[in-house]
C-alpha cells in the first residue's frame, strides 16, 4: 500500500519536472556523513561507520561534485542520497528538486503507513553522468530502498540536457527518424534481453518471459522512456515486472550506435570521434611479467602527454617490491584508417624489468566509450617498411626482428572480442 502512494506522488513530482515546474517539496537540503576514496564516496554514518544498506559507492566522474543528502524521521525512516552538481543552473536545480521531492514523499508515506518495521525503512540514491557530446549530458539516477514487505525496491530515471540551454532532450532530438529508432530499439532490445536472461538462468526463457518480454518492447516510446545517452551508444533501463516476473530484477542493456544507424543519429550528440584525443583518454592494459602483480591504479596506465617516461612499482613476491619494475616511454603513435569511427591502434615502448620491448595495443569502441585490449609484444628492434589499418586490422608490412632474415608476409594483428590476436594471410 505504501508503494501505491509513493508512486502516485512520485508520477506528479517527474510530472512537473519535465513541465519545468520546480516544486520544493523539502527546503531543509543539508549535506551527510561520507569519507572519500580514490574509488568513490563511501555513505557513513554519524559514528563514521559505513551504512548497511544496498547504497553503492558513489564513483567520481570529471567535472562532476558529489552532492549528498540525509534525513532521518522519528521513528526510524531515514533517507540518504548522492546526487551530482554539474555547474548549470538550470540542471543541477531539476535534480536537486527530484531528490527533495523524493524524500518528501518518503516521509509523506511513512506518516500514513501502519508503523510495520518502520524502525528498517529508508531510501536511497546513485548516479551516473555520461558526456555524450560537449554540449549534451545524461544523467541516471537510481533511487532505492525498503518500506515494509519482503523485498527491496528501485528504479531507475534518466535526464539528459543541452547543457548550453538547459533543455531536456527527447528521442526526437536523438534520432532524425524517432520512428525507426524504435522499431531497431524494439527487435535490438529484444535480442539482448533474452540472452540476457537465458545467461543468467541456464539457458532457459520460459514461455511467460517471452511473452512479457515482446508487450515490454513494442516500439512505443512508453517502453523506452528510461534512456541514458552514452559516447557510443544508448542504455536502456527496463522497470521491475516490465519484462517478466521479479525475480528478473531490473533488466539493463547498452546498444552501440552504430547498430542504430538507420534511425539516423544525431551528429552532434554522436559525432565522429577524436581518435587522437581518445588515444590519450583511454587507459591502455599495463605489460605485466606472469610472475608480477602490480596495485590497483597501476593495472592501466594512460599515453605520457608531458613528454617524459614514468615508472610504476610491482610485487615479484609477497615480500619483495620492485620500484622501477615497469618503464614507460614517452614516445608512442597511433594509427587509425581515417574511416573507420570504432577501432584505432596504439604501439609504444615499455620496459619490464630491464628489458625494453615494443608493445602493440587495439583500441575499440563500445557503447560507454572506447576500451583497450591487452598488449601483444613486437619484441625489441623490430622494424618494418609499413604500417597501415584497415577497421580492425593492423598490417607490419616485411618486419625485421633485430638482425633476423626480413619475413616477405605482413604481420597482421586482429581486435577480435576484446582481445588483440595474430592471424594469417588466409584469416580476415
Amino acid at each position: 500500500m505504501m508503494l501505491d502512494v509513493l508512486t502516485a506522488r512520485t508520477r506528479s513530482c517527474l510530472w512537473s519536472l519535465t513541465m519545468g515546474v520546480l516544486l520544493l517539496c523539502c527546503p531543509d537540503i543539508s549535506s551527510a556523513a561520507v569519507k572519500d576514496t580514490p574509488e568513490g564516496v563511501i555513505p557513513t554514518s554519524d559514528s563514521g561507520d559505513v551504512i548497511d544498506w544496498e547504497l553503492s559507492i558513489q564513483p567520481h566522474y570529471p567535472g562532476v561534485t558529489v552532492r549528498t543528502f540525509e534525513k532521518k524521521g522519528d521513528a526510524g525512516p531515514s533517507v540518504f542520497y548522492f546526487y551530482p552538481e554539474i555547474g548549470n543552473t538550470v540542471i543541477d536545480k531539476v535534480i536537486e528538486n527530484r531528490i527533495l521531492c523524493d524524500a518528501d514523499e518518503f516521509f509523506q508515506a511513512a506518516s500514513s503507513g501502519d508503523g510495520y518495521e518502520q524502525e528498517r525503512w529508508h531510501h536511497f540514491s546513485n548516479y551516473t553522468v555520461f558526456w555524450p557530446s560537449p554540449e549534451v549530458i545524461s544523467i541516471s539516477l537510481y533511487f532505492g530502498g525498503y518500506m515494509g514487505g519482503a523485498v527491496t525496491h528501485g528504479h531507475t530515471e534518466c535526464y539528459t540536457y543541452n547543457v548550453s540551454n538547459g533543455r531536456r532532450l527527447g528521442l526526437q532530438d536523438m534520432f532524425g527518424k524517432p520512428k525507426t529508432a524504435l522499431k531497431l530499439l524494439s527487435t535490438l532490445s529484444r535480442q539482448l534481453v533474452a540472452a540476457q536472461i537465458a545467461e543468467d538462468h541456464s539457458g532457459k526463457v520460459d514461455a511467460y518471459t517471452k511473452e512479457k518480454i515482446a508487450a515490454g518492447t513494442t516500439p512505443v516510446e512508453l517502453n523506452f522512456d528510461t534512456l541514458q545517452l552514452l559516447p557510443r551508444g544508448i542504455k536502456i533501463y527496463f522497470a521491475r515486472y516490465q519484462l517478466g516476473a521479479g525475480y528478473l530484477g531490473s533488466p539493463e542493456i547498452e546498444i552501440p550506435i552504430r547498430l542504430l544507424a538507420d534511425a539516423e543519429p544525431n551528429s552532434q550528440i554522436w559525432g565522429k570521434p577524436d581518435l587522437k584525443k581518445i588515444a590519450l583518454e583511454t587507459p591502455l592494459v599495463t605489460p605485466l611479467p606472469s610472475d608480477a602483480s602490480v596495485a590497483i591504479q597501476h593495472k592501466t596506465f594512460l599515453v605520457p602527454a608531458n613528454g617524459e617516461e614514468y615508472a610504476m612499482p610491482c610485487r615479484r613476491s609477497v615480500d619483495v617490491d620492485d620500484e622501477q619494475c615497469i618503464v614507460i616511454s614517452p614516445s608512442f603513435t597511433m594509427y587509425t584508417d581515417g574511416q573507420s569511427e570504432d577501432f584505432a591502434f596504439v604501439s609504444g615502448m615499455v620496459t619490464v624489468r630491464g628489458i625494453t620491448n615494443t608493445y602493440v595495443w587495439g583500441m575499440y569502441s563500445v557503447p560507454k566509450g572506447f576500451k583497450s585490449t591487452p598488449p601483444i609484444s613486437l619484441g625489441s628492434g623490430m622494424t618494418y617498411n609499413s604500417v597501415r589499418t584497415k577497421d580492425n586490422i593492423i598490417f607490419f608490412s616485411e618486419p625485421v626482428q633485430n638482425s633476423s632474415a626480413q619475413q616477405k608476409t605482413s604481420l597482421k594483428l586482429k581486435i577480435k572480442n576484446g582481445v588483440l590476436e595474430k592471424i594469417n594471410n588466409n584469416q580476415q
